[in-house]
C-alpha cells in the first residue's frame, strides 16, 4: 500500500468510514454520537430521494394557505363557516325561488363534490361527489377568467343553469348556479343576483 501521503482521497476516505463505522466506540458517547450521525445521513438520504423520486408529496405535507384549499376543505375544516355559508344559500333560494340552486366544490380536474344542492333529488349528477358534467366543459372556459357563464340544464330541459365560479388568486375552486325559467324569470337579472351570491360566499369562504 502506498504511504499515507500518496493516499488519494478516495481511500482516505474509505478508511475514515471504515474506521467510524466498524471500530469499537471508545466510550457511550462515542456510540451514541455515531448513532446520532447514521440517522441523520439515513434521513438526509431518505429525504432526498423522496424530494426527487416524489415531489408531490412535498406539497401534501407543506402547509397550505386558505387560498389553496378546495371549498369543500374549507367547509369541513371551519364548522361556523359551512353553517354561515349553508344559511345563505337558503336565504337565496327561498328569496328567490329558482327552480334549483347548488354550491358545487372543484377540488381537482375531474373531481368534483356537491356540498349544497337544493330540490334535493332533482339533480342527482351534481349531488354528492361527481365526475366533470358536459355542461361543466363549457363552463370551465369563462371560469377560468372568473367569469359567469349560462348553459341548457342537463336535468330540467327547457331551462338554463346560470353559474358563477368561487375563485381564488390560486384556483377556481368551485361555482354556485341557479336552475331558471328564462321565459319566467329575467336571465340578465339572475346573473346579477347569482354573481352577487357567487362574490359574497367567496368573501366568506377566502376572506376575499
Amino acid at each position: 500500500m502506498p504511504p499515507d501521503s500518496q493516499k488519494t482521497w478516495r481511500e482516505i476516505l474509505a478508511e475514515t468510514l471504515s474506521e467510524f463505522f466498524l471500530g469499537r466506540p471508545e466510550n457511550v458517547a462515542e456510540w451514541f454520537r455515531r448513532v446520532a450521525v447514521v440517522s441523520f445521513l439515513t434521513f438526509a438520504s431518505f429525504s432526498t430521494f423522496t424530494v426527487v423520486r416524489y415531489p408531490e408529496w412535498i406539497s401534501y405535507l407543506s402547509p397550505r394557505s386558505i387560498e389553496e384549499r378546495a371549498i369543500e376543505e374549507r367547509l369541513a375544516e371551519d364548522k361556523h363557516l359551512r353553517q354561515d355559508i349553508f344559511n345563505e344559500m337558503e336565504r337565496w333560494f327561498y328569496g328567490h325561488r329558482p327552480h334549483g340552486l347548488m354550491l358545487v366544490s372543484w377540488h381537482d380536474l375531474n373531481a368534483l363534490t356537491g356540498v349544497w344542492v337544493r330540490p334535493r333529488g332533482s339533480f342527482p349528477e351534481k349531488e354528492g361527489p361527481h365526475t366533470l358534467t358536459l355542461d361543466m366543459r363549457q363552463l370551465a372556459g369563462p371560469f377560468v377568467f372568473g367569469e359567469c357563464h349560462s348553459v341548457d340544464s342537463l336535468a330540467m330541459p327547457g331551462k338554463i343553469m346560470v353559474a358563477c365560479p368561487i375563485y381564488t388568486s390560486f384556483d377556481v375552486w368551485g361555482y354556485v348556479a341557479a336552475v331558471i325559467d328564462p321565459a319566467e324569470t329575467s336571465p340578465e337579472y339572475v346573473f346579477r343576483s347569482v354573481r352577487s351570491l357567487a362574490n359574497r360566499l367567496r368573501g366568506r369562504i377566502y376572506g376575499q
